[in-house]
């Protein structure tokens, strides 16, 4: 059995990270106190209800389930660290992401400090009984930051992840702007990508945050490109052709790409069951209202084949997607 972190020999290998952004239509990140288990959901600290609903959405697509009447959401859940700075005894934070409707720059996000005893109840009526929420609109926050970076940490999922995640977290608390909150946080997926974190509202996924990256990522300066094989890519967008092409584009425009107002859509694709090649649109609004689109070609490349996970020999292959054209299209079609 290999001793050797699985982030470490995925760098080695050069294994791109471009395209592994996990697809979420809501997160739901909730406070709860170390230790964490291997199997997070299975913990005696999380409420009943929310144990129950996370089961629900974790079986196949096509299960039968008792959401037939709307589709089922993707759901991303997700638990901190409680910050000790604005934690409250008998209390526990809880934030809620949702994905708007058209094109958009960030999640929606309703953020609560509920009493323990409510917690379970709250996430029952947020995806069972949405009729029932008004009642706990009492304990809902007031907006007091513009981000939240969340840093996995969650050392029983993989070694890699405390290894070279808590010093990642480290040096972003230690430099973050007022603002901005840093979280340790459970495996969402991808530790591979070690140090690895997810930036939220935005729904951005970034790997590899390492040297001089964490306190550049916090203020966006310097050249972009500089994390051409730093971004994952952002959650808004369906599938890996799509956040290919989409990483492609924020090289081109630079920082203020993050705020602009996107969406993406596939123009054609092969028609195999692992497409080869997809064309693609992305169509954008800045803040100030100049609007435009990029067409890409985006090809899927030969697959990496490196360990998924630390202590374990059997390779898992990754493919790498790669941008071959991209053009910006003056006028963008309406209607996404």
């Amino acid at each position: 059995m290999s001793t050797d972190f699985c982030n470490v020999v995925a760098r080695e290998k050069n294994l791109d990270p471009g395209g592994y952004a996990g697809v979420a239509d809501i997160f739901i990140t909730l406070e709860m106190p170390l230790p964490w288990p291997r199997n997070l959901w299975q913990s005696e600290q999380l409420p009943d209800e929310l144990r129950r609903l996370v089961e629900l959405w974790l079986q196949p697509a096509d299960a039968v389930w008792p959401f037939v009447a709307t589709p089922r959401p993707r759901l991303r859940p997700l638990a901190v660290v409680p910050d000790p700075e604005s934690a409250r005894r008998g209390y526990r934070r809880v934030m809620v992401h949702r994905r708007p409707r058209g094109r958009f720059a960030d999640f929606n996000k309703t953020e609560y400090l509920l009493p323990e005893e409510g917690v379970g109840p709250f996430f029952w009526a947020l995806l069972m009984e949405p009729s029932d929420l008004p009642s706990f609109e009492r304990y809902r926050e007031a907006p007091r930051t513009t981000r939240d970076l969340l840093v996995c940490n969650h050392g029983s999922v993989d070694a890699a992840c405390a290894k070279f995640g808590y010093p990642l977290y480290e040096a972003l608390q230690a430099h973050a702007p007022e603002g901005v909150r840093v979280w340790r946080v459970s495996h969402f997926g991808g530790h591979v990508f070690a140090p690895t974190l997810l930036e939220l509202p935005a729904g951005r996924y970034w790997a590899y945050i390492d040297g001089d990256k964490p306190t550049r990522l916090l203020t966006r300066q310097g050249d972009v490109r500089d994390f051409y094989g730093h971004y994952r890519g952002w959650s808004g967008l369906e599938h890996s052709f799509l956040q290919a092409a989409e990483r492609e584009a924020l090289m081109r425009e630079g920082w203020a790409w993050l705020d602009y107002a996107k969406s993406g859509v596939t123009v054609a694709q092969d028609d195999a069951d692992e497409p080869s090649w997809a064309e693609v649109r992305l169509d954008f609004e800045s803040a100030d209202g100049r609007g435009g689109a990029y067409k890409a070609y985006v090809e899927r490349e030969a697959a990496v084949a490196t360990p998924s996970s630390t202590g374990d020999d059997k390779l898992y292959c990754y493919p790498q997607y790669r941008v071959t054209a991209l053009d910006r299209i003056a006028t963008p079609t309406v209607g996404s």
